[in-house]
């Protein structure tokens, strides 16, 4: 196995048109990391170039070291899984997962034992006679992973793999993938714009936007200290709710109310440039709740009228609005997370929630980054 490094590659198209700017990103030999981020954001423009279906305008891209740019794919030595299975429908799994092996004339008897050993990682065993039409969608992802598998190669590549599955398949093969993984411990970038599948799946996640990283790390850091709002507002479901805040000394002001802030966010606005400005306050859903919170700090209580009620089983999501403010922000719906007995929460109904500071996150209204970090990441 190997690793991949991006190192300040840019993707420029004949007409001007940048999919990727300035990428710096490494994938650690034998990690699973994941590219997300929405459509046009230039992640499978990043991951074709590392498999050399598109070249690279400027920088330098690195696979075991070695600088790859003006290498033709096949000398790469990497697999790639695609959205579309891209199976043969007149052959069988066994000749299908095969396939490569043949073309490189290695000898039958290789090709039957690396087919019968990729077969047992991903439970094929028993369909290896059988023809793509005759399998589930699950079953030809996986003898799609089964054709990048026997090949052996120092890393795969996934586009999309999932996302013509429907969503029970989806969380199955989610679990597949993490448990294959784990078994190769090999090298897989994986590019997907579900970022519910990149938390659950990745060892790190890289979040791009118009083709510019916005922040790498691992899915806990991105989701309790996202770099900006672009990352506060795409990972998590559902996502942070937004408020325009004003700083004073001892605390911050919203329209929920004023809330005192913890030391730790006290002091990142301290050695900002935004003391008595205005912010962009937010906050998890999960961190609105019908109980006071387990602080010693002063908890902010406010009023509520449910617009809609998302009745979840163990929890529920309540929707409701923010008192009206002068604020660009992304969205002035509000959303709380509320777990255990909450009763039948109906349209209308009055709620009294308490706002825990411990989760606020503070943002720059101009740049869009966090007061923690104040720079990209």
């Amino acid at each position: 196995m190997a690793g991949i490094v991006f190192d300040d590659v840019t993707k420029r198209y004949p007409d001007g048109t940048q999919a990727v700017s300035g990428l710096d990103l490494e994938v650690a030999d034998g990690e699973l990391l994941i590219l997300v981020g929405p459509s046009g954001c230039g992640k499978s423009t990043a991951l074709r170039m590392v498999a050399g279906l598109e070249e690279v305008s400027d920088g330098a891209l690195r696979i075991d070291g070695r600088v790859v740019n003006d290498l033709a794919p096949k000398d790469r030595d990497v697999a790639m899984v695609f959205q579309n299975y891209a199976l043969y429908p007149q052959m069988t799994v066994r000749q299908n997962m095969g396939f490569a092996l043949k073309l490189a004339k290695v000898s039958k008897a290789e090709v039957d034992a690396k087919v019968r050993e990729a077969a047992e990682v991903l439970d094929l065993t028993e369909h290896l006679d059988r023809r793509p039409g005759a399998l589930s969608g699950g079953q030809r992802q996986r003898v799609a992973m089964g054709r990048a598998i026997v090949r052996a190669p120092k890393a795969f590549l996934m586009d999309e793999p999932l996302s013509n599955l429907d969503a029970k398949l989806r969380v199955q093969m989610r679990a597949s993938i993490a448990h294959l993984q784990d078994r190769l411990g090999s090298t897989m970038l994986y590019v997907t714009h579900d970022q519910v599948e990149a938390m659950t799946l990745g060892d790190r996640v890289a979040v791009m936007r118009g083709g510019v990283l916005q922040q790498v790390g691992p899915p806990k850091v991105l989701y309790q200290r996202p770099a900006n709002v672009f990352v506060a507002g795409f990972i998590g479901s559902p996502p942070m709710n937004f408020l325009p805040g004003e700083l004073a000394d001892d605390g911050l002001a919203t329209p929920l109310g004023f809330t005192p802030l913890p030391d730790d966010l006290r002091q990142a606005v301290a050695a900002s440039t935004l003391a008595g400005r205005a912010v962009v306050a937010g906050i998890r859903p999960e961190h609105l709740t019908r109980q006071r919170p387990d602080t010693a700090l002063p908890a902010l209580r406010f009023a509520a009228t449910v617009d809609l009620a998302e009745e979840l089983g163990a929890e529920v999501l309540a929707h409701f609005s923010a008192p009206p403010a002068p604020a660009d922000l992304p969205d002035r719906a509000l959303v709380a997370r509320l777990t255990g007995a909450t009763g039948e929460l109906a349209r209308g109904t009055r709620l009294d929630l308490w706002l825990d500071p411990h989760g606020l996150e503070l943002f720059d209204p101009e740049t869009g980054y966090s007061l923690r970090t104040a720079a990209p990441a």
